[in-house]
């Protein structure tokens, strides 16, 4: 599991490093991801331009059922619209979470056997096309 995590975060990190294609920032593709809180069954949706901009938690979740007096908390998320080629990440301070087209959950928490909410508030969250 870590090397294949490790694997993901260094395509990923390399994704980050690599110019944007002309098609991710010109076609204004779109990508829908949820978060979920797996023990309050709350959830939120945000949509994102799949342009390798960094979008702050924050901001996409703010004031939503998500949103737990400012800080906003989940254990895991799904993309819910995209593309197949399309390689996302939530990120803060060198953590990263993938989550791609063609592996379209993740789970925030980093325990794949319980769902523990964590607080996602300081993430980033990202998209870009052609890059996995």
């Amino acid at each position: 599991m870590k090397t294949t995590f490790a694997a993901v975060a260094l395509l990923f990190g390399a994704a980050i490093a690599a110019p944007a294609s002309t098609k991710s920032s010109q076609d204004g593709t779109q990508i829908k991801v949820s978060v979920i809180n797996d023990q309050s069954s709350r959830n939120a949706d945000a949509t994102v331009a799949a342009d390798g901009v960094a979008n702050p938690i924050r901001d996409l979740f703010a004031k939503t059922a998500v949103d737990a007096n400012g800080r906003i908390i989940a254990s895991s998320a799904q993309l819910i619209q995209f593309v197949d080629n399309v390689t996302c990440c939530f990120s803060k301070n060198g953590q990263l979470i993938p989550i791609t087209g063609r592996l379209t959950f993740a789970d925030l928490d980093g325990n794949k056997g319980v769902a523990i909410p964590v607080d996602i508030t300081d993430f980033t969250f990202e998209c870009r096309i052609g890059q996995a």
